[in-house]
């Protein structure tokens, strides 16, 4: 899996050939834009991509089939 995400000083890291599951823990201020992306990289099956604030599920986004992709995102309270 390659995953995409914004990070903590605004700009974007690229993760290839993760493991699943996989995770990025990041302390982000309040009013934040986050940002989550993940491709399978297989031709078949299913990824999900969640963002958490504060321990509460904040975004979640799956998607399935071959080389498909999940994007999450938003702005924290």
């Amino acid at each position: 899996m390659d995953v995409t995400i914004e990070n903590e000083g605004g700009g974007v890291s690229q993760f290839s050939d993760v493991p699943v599951p996989w995770g990025y823990e990041a302390g982000f201020p309040r009013e934040s834009f986050v940002y989550v992306s993940a491709q399978n990289q297989g031709y078949s099956g299913s990824v999900t991509v969640e963002i958490y604030t504060d321990g509460d599920l904040f975004k979640r986004s799956t998607s399935e089939g071959a080389f498909v992709i999940a994007r999450a995102s938003g702005t924290t309270r």
